[in-house]
Protein backbone atom coordinates (compact mmCIF):
# COMPACT_ATOMS: atom_id res chain seq x y z
CA UNK A 1 0.00 0.00 0.00
CA UNK A 2 1.31 3.43 -0.93
CA UNK A 3 1.82 5.87 1.96
CA UNK A 4 -0.72 8.67 2.22
CA UNK A 5 0.19 12.12 1.04
CA UNK A 6 -0.27 14.99 3.49
CA UNK A 7 -3.40 16.15 1.66
CA UNK A 8 -4.90 12.63 1.72
CA UNK A 9 -4.18 12.43 5.45
CA UNK A 10 -6.11 15.63 6.04
CA UNK A 11 -9.03 14.37 3.98
CA UNK A 12 -9.31 11.06 5.85
CA UNK A 13 -8.31 11.86 9.44
CA UNK A 14 -10.51 14.49 11.08
CA UNK A 15 -8.55 14.38 14.33
CA UNK A 16 -5.61 16.19 12.73
CA UNK A 17 -5.13 19.82 13.63
CA UNK A 18 -2.02 21.94 13.96
CA UNK A 19 -1.52 25.34 15.53
CA UNK A 20 1.62 27.36 14.78
CA UNK A 21 2.76 30.49 16.59
CA UNK A 22 5.18 33.12 15.27
CA UNK A 23 6.23 36.50 16.66
CA UNK A 24 3.05 38.32 15.67
CA UNK A 25 0.64 35.82 14.13
CA UNK A 26 -0.67 32.27 14.37
CA UNK A 27 -1.76 29.73 11.77
CA UNK A 28 -4.30 27.00 12.42
CA UNK A 29 -4.71 24.14 9.96
CA UNK A 30 -7.24 21.39 10.39
CA UNK A 31 -10.77 20.39 11.29
CA UNK A 32 -12.64 22.56 13.78
CA UNK A 33 -16.00 22.00 15.48
CA UNK A 34 -18.74 24.59 15.22
CA UNK A 35 -18.12 27.48 17.58
CA UNK A 36 -20.33 29.97 19.33
CA UNK A 37 -20.83 33.56 18.23
CA UNK A 38 -17.81 35.54 19.38
CA UNK A 39 -15.56 38.44 18.48
CA UNK A 40 -11.93 39.13 19.20
CA UNK A 41 -9.05 41.47 18.63
CA UNK A 42 -7.44 39.64 15.73
CA UNK A 43 -7.74 40.17 11.98
CA UNK A 44 -8.23 36.76 10.34
CA UNK A 45 -7.73 35.10 6.96
CA UNK A 46 -9.95 32.03 6.37
CA UNK A 47 -9.33 29.39 3.71
CA UNK A 48 -11.62 26.42 3.12
CA UNK A 49 -9.55 23.58 1.70
CA UNK A 50 -12.30 21.49 0.10
CA UNK A 51 -15.35 23.76 0.11
CA UNK A 52 -16.52 27.28 0.95
CA UNK A 53 -16.50 28.35 4.59
CA UNK A 54 -19.82 29.54 6.00
CA UNK A 55 -19.19 32.49 8.27
CA UNK A 56 -22.23 33.89 10.06
CA UNK A 57 -22.20 37.48 11.25
CA UNK A 58 -25.03 39.80 12.31
CA UNK A 59 -27.70 37.56 10.80
CA UNK A 60 -25.97 37.14 7.43
CA UNK A 61 -24.16 34.12 6.00
CA UNK A 62 -20.94 34.82 4.10
CA UNK A 63 -19.89 31.83 2.01
CA UNK A 64 -16.44 31.91 0.39
CA UNK A 65 -13.54 29.56 -0.09
CA UNK A 66 -11.33 32.36 1.21
CA UNK A 67 -12.12 35.54 3.11
CA UNK A 68 -10.72 38.10 5.50
CA UNK A 69 -12.46 39.20 8.69
CA UNK A 70 -11.85 42.51 10.43
CA UNK A 71 -11.19 42.72 14.16
CA UNK A 72 -13.98 42.96 16.73
CA UNK A 73 -16.65 41.61 14.38
CA UNK A 74 -19.14 39.15 15.97
CA UNK A 75 -19.00 35.90 14.00
CA UNK A 76 -19.58 32.17 14.08
CA UNK A 77 -17.92 29.66 11.72
CA UNK A 78 -20.16 26.72 10.84
CA UNK A 79 -19.09 23.37 9.48
CA UNK A 80 -16.89 20.64 10.90
CA UNK A 81 -16.20 18.55 7.81
CA UNK A 82 -14.29 21.15 5.84
CA UNK A 83 -10.62 21.46 6.88
CA UNK A 84 -9.53 25.07 7.19
CA UNK A 85 -6.51 27.30 7.23
CA UNK A 86 -7.00 30.22 9.61
CA UNK A 87 -4.34 32.90 10.06
CA UNK A 88 -4.75 35.30 12.99
CA UNK A 89 -2.98 38.63 13.39
CA UNK A 90 -3.09 41.05 16.23
CA UNK A 91 -4.98 43.97 14.70
CA UNK A 92 -2.15 46.38 15.53
CA UNK A 93 0.47 44.53 13.50
CA UNK A 94 1.75 46.04 10.26
CA UNK A 95 0.45 43.10 8.20
CA UNK A 96 -3.03 43.38 9.72
CA UNK A 97 -3.15 47.11 9.00
CA UNK A 98 -2.10 46.54 5.37
CA UNK A 99 -4.71 43.81 4.90
CA UNK A 100 -7.44 46.02 6.30
CA UNK A 101 -6.37 48.98 4.18
CA UNK A 102 -6.16 46.99 0.95
CA UNK A 103 -9.15 44.65 1.23
CA UNK A 104 -11.54 45.87 3.90
CA UNK A 105 -11.55 49.61 4.39
CA UNK A 106 -14.78 50.12 6.34
CA UNK A 107 -16.09 46.64 5.51
CA UNK A 108 -16.23 43.90 8.12
CA UNK A 109 -15.77 40.90 5.81
CA UNK A 110 -14.33 40.54 2.30
CA UNK A 111 -14.20 37.52 -0.02
CA UNK A 112 -10.73 36.86 -1.44
CA UNK A 113 -11.58 33.99 -3.77
CA UNK A 114 -9.96 35.57 -6.83
CA UNK A 115 -6.65 36.00 -5.00
CA UNK A 116 -6.37 32.72 -3.13
CA UNK A 117 -8.48 29.98 -4.75
CA UNK A 118 -5.85 29.26 -7.45
CA UNK A 119 -3.27 28.89 -4.69
CA UNK A 120 -5.35 26.29 -2.84
CA UNK A 121 -5.10 23.80 -5.69
CA UNK A 122 -1.41 23.12 -5.01
CA UNK A 123 -1.47 23.64 -1.26
CA UNK A 124 0.59 21.21 0.81
CA UNK A 125 -0.76 21.14 4.35
CA UNK A 126 1.64 20.76 7.29
CA UNK A 127 0.61 17.82 9.47
CA UNK A 128 3.49 17.41 11.91
CA UNK A 129 7.06 16.23 12.04
CA UNK A 130 10.37 17.97 12.62
CA UNK A 131 9.98 20.33 9.68
CA UNK A 132 6.47 21.48 10.55
CA UNK A 133 7.41 25.09 11.30
CA UNK A 134 9.35 25.28 8.07
CA UNK A 135 6.51 23.79 6.02
CA UNK A 136 3.90 25.96 7.70
CA UNK A 137 6.12 28.99 7.15
CA UNK A 138 6.35 28.27 3.44
CA UNK A 139 2.57 27.93 3.28
CA UNK A 140 2.11 31.17 5.19
CA UNK A 141 4.51 33.07 2.94
CA UNK A 142 2.72 31.85 -0.19
CA UNK A 143 -0.58 33.07 1.17
CA UNK A 144 0.56 36.47 2.40
CA UNK A 145 2.76 37.16 -0.63
CA UNK A 146 -0.23 36.54 -2.89
CA UNK A 147 -2.18 39.18 -0.96
CA UNK A 148 0.40 41.86 -0.22
CA UNK A 149 3.47 43.29 -1.90
CA UNK A 150 6.34 41.23 -0.49
CA UNK A 151 8.66 44.24 -0.77
CA UNK A 152 6.44 46.17 1.63
CA UNK A 153 6.78 43.34 4.15
CA UNK A 154 10.57 43.21 4.04
CA UNK A 155 12.71 45.69 5.91
CA UNK A 156 15.86 45.63 7.97
CA UNK A 157 15.31 45.76 11.73
CA UNK A 158 17.04 48.55 13.64
CA UNK A 159 20.01 47.12 15.56
CA UNK A 160 18.64 48.50 18.85
CA UNK A 161 15.36 46.65 18.34
CA UNK A 162 17.21 43.49 17.33
CA UNK A 163 19.10 43.84 20.61
CA UNK A 164 15.76 44.21 22.43
CA UNK A 165 14.44 41.05 20.76
CA UNK A 166 17.59 39.18 21.76
CA UNK A 167 17.17 40.48 25.31
CA UNK A 168 13.57 39.24 25.45
CA UNK A 169 14.68 35.75 24.37
CA UNK A 170 17.31 35.56 27.12
CA UNK A 171 15.36 36.90 30.09
CA UNK A 172 12.77 34.99 32.10
CA UNK A 173 9.58 35.91 30.31
CA UNK A 174 7.30 36.42 33.29
CA UNK A 175 9.71 38.94 34.83
CA UNK A 176 10.27 41.03 31.69
CA UNK A 177 9.08 44.63 31.67
CA UNK A 178 9.51 47.39 29.11
CA UNK A 179 11.52 49.33 31.72
CA UNK A 180 13.96 46.44 32.16
CA UNK A 181 14.38 45.98 28.40
CA UNK A 182 14.94 49.72 27.90
CA UNK A 183 17.60 49.80 30.61
CA UNK A 184 19.33 46.73 29.16
CA UNK A 185 19.68 48.18 25.66
CA UNK A 186 20.31 51.79 26.68
CA UNK A 187 17.11 53.47 25.48
CA UNK A 188 14.47 55.42 27.35
CA UNK A 189 11.28 53.44 27.90
CA UNK A 190 9.23 55.84 25.75
CA UNK A 191 11.76 55.65 22.90
CA UNK A 192 11.79 51.84 23.08
CA UNK A 193 7.97 51.71 22.91
CA UNK A 194 7.86 54.00 19.86
CA UNK A 195 10.74 52.37 18.00
CA UNK A 196 9.60 48.80 18.69
CA UNK A 197 6.14 49.39 17.22
CA UNK A 198 7.65 51.16 14.21
CA UNK A 199 10.14 48.37 13.52
CA UNK A 200 8.31 45.18 14.56
CA UNK A 201 4.80 46.29 13.65
CA UNK A 202 3.21 45.48 17.01
CA UNK A 203 3.33 47.36 20.35
CA UNK A 204 5.98 45.88 22.63
CA UNK A 205 3.53 45.26 25.49
CA UNK A 206 1.22 43.36 23.15
CA UNK A 207 4.22 41.45 21.79
CA UNK A 208 5.17 40.43 25.35
CA UNK A 209 1.56 39.40 25.99
CA UNK A 210 1.69 37.25 22.85
CA UNK A 211 4.87 35.57 24.12
CA UNK A 212 3.24 34.93 27.49
CA UNK A 213 0.29 33.26 25.77
CA UNK A 214 2.73 31.00 23.91
CA UNK A 215 4.55 30.21 27.15
CA UNK A 216 1.22 29.29 28.75
CA UNK A 217 0.36 27.03 25.80
CA UNK A 218 3.70 25.23 26.16
CA UNK A 219 3.05 24.64 29.87
CA UNK A 220 -0.43 23.27 29.17
CA UNK A 221 1.00 20.82 26.65
CA UNK A 222 3.69 19.82 29.16
CA UNK A 223 0.94 18.70 31.52
CA UNK A 224 0.57 21.73 33.80
CA UNK A 225 -2.87 22.75 34.98
CA UNK A 226 -4.42 25.83 33.39
CA UNK A 227 -3.81 27.78 36.61
CA UNK A 228 -0.17 26.74 36.85
CA UNK A 229 0.34 27.47 33.15
CA UNK A 230 -1.02 30.98 33.69
CA UNK A 231 1.36 31.58 36.62
CA UNK A 232 4.32 30.11 34.71
CA UNK A 233 3.74 32.66 31.96
CA UNK A 234 3.40 35.64 34.28
CA UNK A 235 -0.37 36.12 34.28
CA UNK A 236 -1.96 37.19 37.55
CA UNK A 237 -4.35 34.25 37.42
CA UNK A 238 -6.09 31.87 35.02
CA UNK A 239 -8.96 34.32 34.44
CA UNK A 240 -6.49 36.94 33.14
CA UNK A 241 -4.87 34.45 30.77
CA UNK A 242 -8.24 33.12 29.62
CA UNK A 243 -9.56 36.61 28.80
CA UNK A 244 -6.39 37.45 26.89
CA UNK A 245 -6.44 34.16 24.97
CA UNK A 246 -10.11 34.54 24.06
CA UNK A 247 -9.58 38.10 22.79
CA UNK A 248 -6.95 36.82 20.38
CA UNK A 249 -8.28 33.40 19.35
CA UNK A 250 -12.02 33.55 19.95
CA UNK A 251 -12.22 30.71 22.48
CA UNK A 252 -10.79 30.23 25.97
CA UNK A 253 -7.82 27.85 26.31
CA UNK A 254 -9.97 25.42 28.31
CA UNK A 255 -12.06 24.81 25.19
CA UNK A 256 -9.16 24.49 22.76
CA UNK A 257 -6.98 22.23 24.88
CA UNK A 258 -9.55 19.94 26.46
CA UNK A 259 -8.69 17.50 23.64
CA UNK A 260 -5.12 18.73 23.16
CA UNK A 261 -3.87 15.30 22.08
CA UNK A 262 -5.61 16.02 18.77
CA UNK A 263 -4.08 19.48 18.38
CA UNK A 264 -0.37 19.69 17.65
CA UNK A 265 0.98 23.05 18.81
CA UNK A 266 4.27 24.41 17.47
CA UNK A 267 6.32 27.41 18.58
CA UNK A 268 7.97 28.89 15.47
CA UNK A 269 9.68 31.99 16.89
CA UNK A 270 12.68 33.31 14.97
Amino acid sequence: MQPQTEKQAWETDQTLASLYFWNDHALFAGFTPDNEMHKHHGVEIFIGINAPINLISEGRVFSHRTMILNANVPHHVAGFNNPKIVIVYDSETAVARMLVEKYLGNKKIAGLDDQLVPLIQDMVLPVGGKSSCQNAGVLYEKIINSLLDSKALTKNVDQRIQKALNCIRKLELKLISTRLIAETIGLSESRLIHLFKEQVGVPIRRYLMWLRLIEAVKSILDGYSLLDAAHNAGFADYAHMSRTFKKMFGNPPSMIFKNSRFVHVFSCFS
